[in-house]
């Protein structure tokens, strides 16, 4: 008995969409809620809150900070935290007086593989034109760190202001320029957000998140962190 061609083209069709479906499947390792931890991930809460110590400078009219966290408990930085406050600054700031070296920002620095999720806000940079510049994304409790497409490594930087600097990624900043959007983080007041984070390692990505609060643009503690093992 001859089976006919077309009956076996959907059998080959239908094993072909079956393994595909697995592989996919199988590449969804884990599902990581924001906030969320459980028996397989790392989990550490700082008691007290972690908080960057800033230093005045009084001839630029700054405060300024550079702190490290080791995420997995390895003995080795993971994420470097940099804050520049310009201490009479409003929204309304002369820009005249901004510089290279002396403008407001919150950024976030990675090593180790490690990377952050980040969100595109539209920024006018003048002419008609709109640029989406990349800024650490605000997340809220219980959202899906799995489902996250945008991770930023630290190896982005383009040695502009464009969300970026010195390899960092910004909260937000005040780059001098008339045009400049300040970021999601700028308004947020009393509020708790959380920060995807993921590892890049030899069996996939470990996902995880950072819970901070925000009390002001100037002023946030880190509360908790996890990470999957």
């Amino acid at each position: 008995m001859k089976i006919p061609f077309i009956l076996i083209l959907n059998i080959l069709f239908l094993l072909i969409l079956s393994s595909c479906r697995k592989v996919e499947i199988e590449e969804i390792t884990s599902t990581v809620f924001a906030g969320i931890y459980n028996d397989s991930m790392l989990y550490h809460e700082f008691n007290p809150p972690w908080q960057i110590t800033l230093q005045t400078d009084t001839l630029k009219n700054i405060q300024y900070g550079i702190d490290s966290i080791d995420i997995d408990l390895n003995g080795s930085f993971d994420i470097f935290i940099i804050q520049r406050i310009y201490l009479d600054w409003t929204d309304d700031f002369n820009w005249t007086s901004l510089e290279e070296d002396n403008f407001p920002y919150n950024g976030l620095r990675f090593k180790n593989n490690f990377e952050v999720a980040y969100r595109k806000i539209p920024v006018n940079v003048g002419k008609g034109e709109i640029n989406n510049i990349p800024m650490v994304d605000t997340l809220a409790y219980e959202s899906r760190i799995d489902r996250l497409k945008n991770w930023h490594d630290s190896k982005m930087d383009n040695n502009s202001y464009m969300g970026f600097y010195n390899g960092s990624i910004w909260l937000w900043g005040a780059a001098p320029s008339l045009f400049w959007n300040y970021g999601i983080w700028y308004s947020i007041t009393n509020k708790y957000i959380y920060i995807g984070i993921r590892k890049n390692t030899d069996t996939g990505y470990k996902l995880g998140w950072i819970k901070v609060k925000v009390y002001s643009r100037d002023k946030f503690e880190i509360m908790s962190y996890a990470i999957e093992e």
